[in-house]
């Protein structure tokens, strides 16, 4: 590898790297929900995610028997990671779900997006024999831009109360 080169490898997350996953999580909750989610809510999501009070509770989900985790390694770093497993809305008809992902945003414009979303894509689905699969996301979100790119369908809409304000939210879908 040339000393221009840059390394990125995708792989499913061990419980060690639990502290670089909500490392991530705060960070990009903190960039891209600034102004859609009251700063208190922030708040909370950057005193669980960035204090260490989250490691227990990632690791977990790592080791979760249908739930999939996997991080995108930027240099040897953790730059990015998905989590996805069975679908947790009833009244929403695809069988597995995106729960979440998220790119640093010092990562972000590199394709780790990409490049995780088709790991969960190609790799758990068929683990798992999903046949479809959804996320559901904030509609003021710029990754909505993201899914659309992907192929991703709006199914429906909702309003969902985050922090004491009420959103809206698109249920994406893939079949």
């Amino acid at each position: 590898m040339s000393s221009n080169e840059v390394l990125i490898n995708i792989r499913l997350a061990e419980k060690k790297d639990a502290d670089e996953i909500a490392r991530v999580h705060c960070n990009t909750w903190q960039v891209t929900y600034k102004g859609i989610v009251p700063d208190s809510y922030l708040e909370e999501v950057r005193s669980f995610y960035c204090s260490g009070e989250s490691r227990q509770f990632i690791e977990e989900s790592i080791e979760h028997f249908d739930k999939s985790v996997w991080v995108a390694e930027f240099d040897d770093q953790i730059a990015g990671f998905i989590e996805a497993g069975p679908n947790r809305f009833s009244e929403l008809p695809y069988d597995a779900e995106i729960y979440a992902i998220y790119v640093d945003p010092l990562f972000q414009g590199r394709g780790l997006g990409r490049l995780l979303f088709d790991a969960f894509r190609f790799h758990f689905l068929p683990k798992y024999n999903f046949k479809s699969f959804g996320v559901r996301v904030l509609s003021e979100n710029r990754s909505v831009e993201f899914y659309k790119k992907q192929g991703g369908k709006v199914l429906s809409t909702s309003i969902e109360e985050i922090g004491g304000k009420d959103l809206e939210v698109f249920s994406f879908c893939w079949d």
